[in-house]
């Protein structure tokens, strides 16, 4: 049953970097939650792993700490 989780999570992923690719690389978290197709609870917890591997940079965050604006590192 795990492995049905983390495949779900790996489609979503998919999902966040192909939507970055074809907005330009950089774009805001709420387009990129309603555009993307990935699950809406999941997306925060995504680009915070994207952050850390390096692939993702958030270029903009609310005062709370929350991205607001991220952008694909190149």
């Amino acid at each position: 049953m795990e492995m049905k989780i983390d495949n779900f999570k790996m489609q979503d992923r998919c999902r966040v970097l192909d939507f970055l690719e074809k907005a330009g690389g950089e774009v805001a978290v709420s387009d990129l939650i309603e555009g993307s197709g990935a699950e809406k609870l999941r997306v925060y917890a995504l680009l915070h792993e994207l952050v850390l591997e390096k692939q993702l940079r958030v270029v903009k965050e609310s005062e709370w700490g929350a991205p607001e604006t991220v952008a694909l590192n190149k």
